[in-house]
């Protein structure tokens, strides 16, 4: 395997894509070029290099021309790269305790006077009923983090962009952490704009199976279980929510 290779191959396996992986291999052999001067060292289409130039550079591996964006990149050294992981790892293994806290939470029968502070679906209609109930809480802004690639493997495009388009049509914004730099996040980062959103990649793979979202005063947790079925998870009480937004804020703070 040549050193390209191996490079390439480490860098997908911390989340980047194909294409991303490429680019900044290509600025680190080639510094100082254009964004279009690279984008024909890599033979990728210029719509491709764009997207995979935005990420790279929200992540901090690229940099540029304060004067324009397209030129003078250059790529962050590896070492670089590995003092970033080496603090992702320790920001995600807190995140990682304060998830641990909260599934032990869910599993515990909670007694009080609030009337079933959790609930968990399994069925498939029930997941998707839960999903939009999202769109009629009592709020202007809701925050979402997790993986825009789960909600595609749990619905489908249709459904999620049905989603989407009845939260625009409503006018309620979103702040976004997306936690994996997939094709759907990148379509995402693309129209967000238009789409009433606010947008950030913060590539974490042990948040890689889940979307939450925070709206009013509930929680909704949107996964797939260990035996790969669809599950949502309904949080109603105040302590539970207030710990999901806590992990939001945690993570918008420390997103580039």
């Amino acid at each position: 395997m040549t050193q390209k290779q191996q490079i390439i191959q480490l860098l997908r396996r911390i989340g980047l894509t194909e294409s991303e992986a490429e680019l900044y291999f290509t600025a680190h052999k080639y510094p100082k070029l254009t964004l279009s001067e690279l984008q024909k060292k890599t033979n990728y289409s210029t719509a491709s290099v764009y997207r995979a130039f935005d990420n790279l550079y929200n992540l901090g591996f690229l940099t540029a021309s304060h004067e324009n964006w397209k030129k003078n990149i250059e790529a962050v050294s590896l070492k670089t790269i590995s003092e970033k992981l080496a603090c992702e790892q320790r920001k995600l293994r807190k995140i990682e305790l304060k998830f641990k806290q909260l599934d032990s939470l869910i599993n515990f029968s909670l007694d009080g006077d609030m009337e079933d502070p959790l609930e968990i679906h399994t069925d498939k209609n029930k997941v998707a009923d839960s999903y939009f109930q999202i769109l009629s809480e009592d709020a202007s802004n809701m925050r979402v983090f997790g993986s825009a690639e789960r909600l595609i493997d749990i619905f489908g495009s249709d459904l999620e962009r049905a989603f989407v388009n009845i939260r625009r049509k409503k006018g309620i914004k979103c702040d976004v952490v997306l936690t994996e730099s997939g094709d759907y996040a990148k379509e995402l980062m693309a129209s967000e704009g238009r789409e009433l959103r606010n947008t950030k990649i913060k590539v974490s793979p042990s948040l890689q199976d889940t979307m939450c979202y925070i709206s009013g005063q509930k929680a909704t947790i949107l996964q797939k279980n260990k035996n790969g079925e669809d599950r949502a998870v309904v949080i109603k009480d105040p302590a539970l929510v207030k710990m999901q937004e806590k992990l939001f804020d945690s993570l918008w703070g420390n997103s580039p």
